[in-house]
């Protein structure tokens, strides 16, 4: 039997030509548009469903979890875990799911802990999960250490942390071993540390500079984005964690279904095995010290026109005050406030920051 092959309507070349002229200028919200994956396409001809545990072979037999388990060794080394379980997700806010799911299950009595500058699919979270959150304070992005040692001295239910690397608009980082002092000073033995790493998790390790996504701390899971920094070009992510989830075992696929997704894209483990393949480590660092170069290069450009830039340390995230409507549409800004703010990403080029303040000049 033949292929049905479904064409292109004239709405949707027109469609794709205004994504393709667009998609330079999208510098506001954190997406790597800067690979070209048209070679891989191919496998989008099968149906790969990486179903079931990643780590069981299963009945359905078109799936990639060679590929799967290739990327998961890979990035597990570079978060330091000596042992650990993981996936490939569908994203920062499923990868956040599993981590708050698995630190609930290890402490059904547990309660939240994350800053209100975390990201917004932590209350989606808990209210699915149905466990208490306290929210905590905090400053430019990171959490505020004295009100969560407020809270903890008050509480001695076990927290389960949601500690985010790297927030969305000011691109904070919460510490890890000053948490983990907190909790010390709080007499709190019991604990669950999930760090929500969607952008940042993808360039810190290869900065050489000490960071926080280091396994060998008291961290218990942790999530990443892979269409972020990495640009696979769909909304996907991993998620890595010390402890395998329990899961029922299904005859149907013949494997636990130890997953929040259960069925899972197939492509992603091909796409992101090719990057590596192509990168490496090398690759890898040489684009994260790009974005940080680049993103002090806008920062330096800002406050030459006055334009009250901040930027966070190891950070990618300028905000800056909000030019006018008509720039932040062009370079499609992400505003919060009076703020509008950029992320540098590989794309990120310095022709286009030129570009930007040339725009924001021309229109003041």
């Amino acid at each position: 039997m033949k292929n049905t092959l479904i064409p292109l309507t004239e709405e949707m070349r027109q469609f794709y030509w205004r994504l393709k002229s667009t998609s330079p200028f999208m510098i506001g919200y954190p997406g790597n548009l800067g690979n070209d994956f048209t070679e891989l396409f191919k496998f989008f001809d099968f149906l790969i469903n990486n179903c079931g545990d990643p780590n069981e072979t299963g009945s359905y037999k078109m799936d990639s979890k060679e590929y799967e388990n290739r990327v998961l060794k890979f990035f597990g080394n570079i978060y330091k875990f000596e042992k650990f379980w993981g996936y490939l997700t569908s994203g920062g806010t499923e990868g956040n799911l599993m981590g708050l799911l698995t630190g609930r299950i290890k402490y059904p009595k547990g309660i939240v802990y994350s800053s209100n500058s975390g990201h917004y699919s932590i209350r989606k979270n808990i209210t699915i999960l149905n466990v208490p959150c306290k929210e905590i304070k905090s400053q430019y992005g990171e959490i505020d250490y004295e009100d969560l040692r407020h809270h903890l001295l008050k509480e001695k239910r076990p927290p389960i942390l949601n500690l985010t690397i790297g927030t969305t608009f000011d691109g904070g980082i919460d510490s890890v071993d000053k948490v983990i002092d907190i909790l010390k000073e709080t007499s709190h033995k019991e604990f669950y540390i999930h760090c929500d790493a969607a952008l940042f998790g993808g360039f810190l390790p290869f900065l050489n500079v000490e960071h926080e996504l280091d396994a060998r701390k008291q961290i218990d899971s942790i999530s990443v984005s892979t269409h972020k920094f990495f640009g696979i070009p769909f909304p996907s992510g991993m998620f890595f964690s010390k402890e395998k989830p329990g899961g029922n075992f299904v005859e149907y696929i013949l494997s636990h279904d130890t997953t929040i997704s259960g069925s899972r894209c197939g492509q992603l483990a091909i796409f992101l095995w090719a990057l590596i393949e192509h990168k490496g480590i090398a690759g890898f660092k040489k684009e994260a010290f790009g974005c940080i170069e680049n993103a002090k290069y806008l920062e330096k450009l800002l406050k030459e026109i006055g334009y009250d830039p901040y930027l966070n340390n190891n950070s990618n995230i300028v905000s800056f005050k909000t030019p006018s409507t008509d720039i932040v549409c062009k370079y499609n800004l992400a505003t919060e406030g009076t703020r509008a703010h950029v992320v540098v990403m590989p794309h990120t080029t310095k022709e286009i920051i030129d570009l930007l303040i040339h725009s924001i000049i021309s229109l003041s």
